[in-house]
């Protein structure tokens, strides 16, 4: 396996506040002003959910105090699905409704996730390879060569169930291999004598519903790169 040495140290980093919303008879994705900050964290959520029905998207991100909120179609292009995150305690439960016709039923559910007011993002990618995307969250970066890590949440709309994948959650950086079927993702490693750390890189493929170490790159193009 090919290393790389690196000295490891933590990034701080800002997110700014912004609202973006598509209105249904425009393609244009434009900031503009929030018009529910002013409300409760839940009359505020059941306000933008009405927005929803309107709106071709909605994505608000705010920090201190932290509020997320995104609907539209991120999850894939037939449906429209929304996204939101409410106060548990110092955690944050995560739901994911979609719409169908004029109802929102819950198609999945996290509690209690940690989030970090100065690492957070999230991101929308298929990594299960079913043609829905599933969900990435930041927890942390690290400064130098970056280690993303966080939350991998899998998506499965035939359940209607999010599920943590808690057997990547040492790792970082995870990108989907569609051509493949697998997942890449890169690890902290300590050398044996303990005096440097290095990355270490390992394929993930789905067996039995978890994501398990496919081990070499699948063809000889990643293996020159990797």
């Amino acid at each position: 396996m090919k290393q790389l040495i690196l000295i490891s140290a933590v990034i701080v980093s800002t997110v700014s506040c912004v609202e973006r919303t598509t209105p249904n008879d425009s393609l244009e994705t434009k900031e503009v002003e929030s018009d529910s900050s002013s409300l409760g964290q839940t009359d505020r959520i059941e306000d933008l959910i009405s927005r929803s029905f309107k709106e071709d998207s909605i994505e608000i991100i705010e920090m201190n105090p932290f509020f997320y909120f995104k609907s539209g179609n991120f999850i894939n292009s037939e449906e429209n699905h929304i996204l939101y995150f409410e106060e548990n305690g110092d955690r944050y439960d995560l739901n994911l409704r979609t719409q169908i016709d004029d109802e929102l039923p819950s198609v999945g559910k996290l509690d209690s996730l940690e989030i970090s007011l100065v690492q957070f993002d999230i991101r929308f990618f298929d990594f299960n390879f079913d043609g829905n995307n599933d969900i990435f969250i930041r927890k942390s970066a690290s400064n130098g060569y970056v280690l993303e890590r966080g939350y991998l949440i899998e998506f499965k709309p035939e359940l209607w169930k999010l599920e943590i994948r808690e057997e990547v959650s040492e790792y970082a950086n995870f990108a989907p291999l569609p051509e493949y079927k697998m997942v890449y993702a890169e690890k902290l490693l300590e050398s044996d004598s303990g005096a440097f750390n290095f990355i270490g890189w390992t394929y993930f493929k789905w067996e039995s519903g978890k994501l398990v170490p496919a081990g070499e790159a699948p063809d000889e193009k990643l293996r020159l790169t990797h």
